[in-house]
């Protein structure tokens, strides 16, 4: 089973925006939207109180190429716009290194970082308990 988890808070800049020449920002902006334009996996460009966001929930059986395709696209779009800041959290049983963790990335300065989330990893015992196995009578 795969489970994904994501936000970004799109920015154009970690500098001040004010500083920047002012058809930047708007071309920043376009490039983000071709870049969802372009993943076609669903996810939107939203806006809350001014400020564009993604936020993704995904979950399939099997990991396919919506899972890397949406990964992706975070990640070209926080170097697109490298104020961006956010965070993806990913659960995949079936992977040959991961399978028993939490896997995050971490979005912030135009840079993608990824490791295992502590807290949640080993997701057992740490979220599920093992899986009984009855005895063979």
């Amino acid at each position: 089973m795969v489970e994904l988890y994501a936000w970004l808070s799109v920015h154009e800049t970690a500098a001040d925006e004010d500083d920047l020449p002012p058809e930047q920002p708007a071309r920043i902006l376009a490039s983000v939207q071709e870049i969802l334009r372009r993943a076609d996996c669903g996810i939107r460009l939203q806006y809350m109180n001014g400020q564009p966001y993604l936020q993704t929930a995904f979950c399939a059986n099997h990991r396919t190429a919506e899972t890397d395709a949406i990964i992706g696209t975070y990640s070209r779009i926080a170097e697109a716009a490298s104020g961006s800041y956010g965070v993806l959290y990913l659960r995949d049983d079936e992977h040959p290194q991961y399978h028993n963790d939490m896997q995050v990335y971490y979005f912030r300065r135009g840079t993608v970082t990824h490791g295992t989330e502590p807290d949640f990893s080993p997701c057992i015992p740490k979220l599920e308990d093992a899986a009984c196995i009855p005895e063979e009578a």
